[in-house]
């Protein structure tokens, strides 16, 4: 009887098992079904959306417009008559392949010699370092040096500052027409990002840059991202934009600033669309949105990809991109190409593993104040002031 009771229960726990097992696969299939139709749609709102389109701009061989042979000088946007003050004194000889182009603080040194380092004795690699003009005339002095020593500096004569990326990477595709326009790709990255350079250089080989493309290394394209807004000094405040800045409540798709690679001449296309848009305004939008999104969406057939291939690579770009939560989430946490890159300023770790309570401190506030910055937008001054300053870097 004992053993009929068992094998009973046995019986019993087995049915039950099943059960469960059949109520979670119905679950699961409905939730990939939604999961599909959301995508569907979403694929749809973009599509009508792309379709308004944008004005093109014309721009002419090499940098256009833009450079001044005669003096030697080059307008930045609103920025007229910008020199180089220091930059590396020989151009790229036809060996080059990769153009590394480090934006970089003027006191940044420490990081310069740890990429220094790292990019050391990498065949057909040419890393220099775009960096402002120093604060102080200490800063200046102390990076005169460093040239002196190493000839990898390119420095023009604007100042520096967090809002003036966006001229000091334009200045660098300005030097890369004019000392490595026979490079295949040339690339954009940060001093405190950690880049795997040697499947960088291995993705490079297994496919050719595609000249009207701007190739996202960091992470996918973003695509459907909503503008934000909020200005405070919160996690998302450094990337905020105001309606004057860019009308658009959706971004132009465009790559994350940590890595993204295009070609010379995209990169000259870029400098002079620039100019012909903002010739007459100071542009204090975040570099990477205004650069690989504003800027190149007025090139025609300008488009962002993606850097690695095979078939996950192509969903992310063609179907998983369009979901801007998969995109952080991929771009913070599962980041091939970046493996690490902290704020120099703030210390807020953007890049990292998943075991990382910094990285996931970042993750988590960055949502929470997407979400209440839509608040903000629909009921301006609901969300009282200590719920921001929980972010607060």
């Amino acid at each position: 009887g004992g053993e009929g009771r068992e094998t009973g229960d046995n019986h019993l726990a087995g049915n039950t098992a099943s059960t469960m097992k059949r109520f979670l696969w119905r679950w699961l299939k409905l939730l990939l079904r939604i999961f599909i139709v959301i995508k569907l749609l979403l694929l749809v709102r973009v599509g009508m959306r792309t379709t308004d389109g944008v004005e093109s701009v014309e721009v002419k061989e090499g940098l256009g417009d833009a450079y001044n042979e005669d003096t030697d000088t080059f307008d930045i946007m609103n920025e007229k008559n910008v020199s180089f003050v220091l930059q590396p004194s020989t151009p790229c000889d036809k060996s080059v392949s990769l153009l590394v182009m480090v934006s970089s603080g003027p006191r940044n040194k420490d990081n310069r010699d740890r990429w220094r380092r790292d990019v050391q004795g990498m065949e057909g690699v040419r890393l220099v370092f775009l960096v402002s003009r120093g604060v102080t005339e200490e800063d200046e002095k102390m990076l005169s040096e460093e040239h002196s020593l190493h000839g990898d500096v390119v420095q023009s004569s604007l100042p520096d500052g967090h809002r003036k990326l966006g001229y000091k990477i334009l200045t660098g595709y300005v030097w890369t027409a004019r000392n490595c326009h026979h490079a295949r790709a040339v690339a954009k990255t940060d001093d405190n990002v950690y880049l795997d350079m040697p499947l960088l250089l291995d993705l490079l080989e297994q496919r050719k840059m595609v000249e009207n493309t701007i190739a996202c290394g960091s992470g996918t394209p973003h695509r459907n991202m909503k503008t934000l807004r909020s200005s405070g000094p919160h996690m998302t405040g450094n990337w905020s934009t105001t309606k004057e800045e860019l009308e658009a409540d959706i971004m132009p798709d465009f790559c994350c600033g940590f890595l993204y690679l295009t070609t010379p001449r995209v990169g000259a296309a870029l400098v002079q669309a620039a100019l012909i848009m903002y010739g007459d305004n100071e542009v204090v939008q975040i570099e990477d949105s205004l650069i690989t999104g504003v800027l190149r969406e007025r090139l025609p057939g300008v488009s962002v990809d993606a850097l690695e291939t095979g078939m996950m690579s192509k969903l992310w770009l063609n179907i998983f991109s369009y979901c801007p939560w998969l995109t952080i989430t991929k771009l913070t946490f599962f980041n091939n190409l970046v493996t690490s890159k902290t704020s120099s300023r703030s210390n807020v770790q953007y890049v990292g593993p998943v075991t990382s309570p910094a990285v996931w401190r970042y993750y988590i506030c960055l949502h929470i104040e997407v979400g209440m910055d839509q608040i903000e937008q629909t009921v301006p001054g609901l969300v009282p002031p200590f719920i921001w300053n929980i972010c607060k870097r």
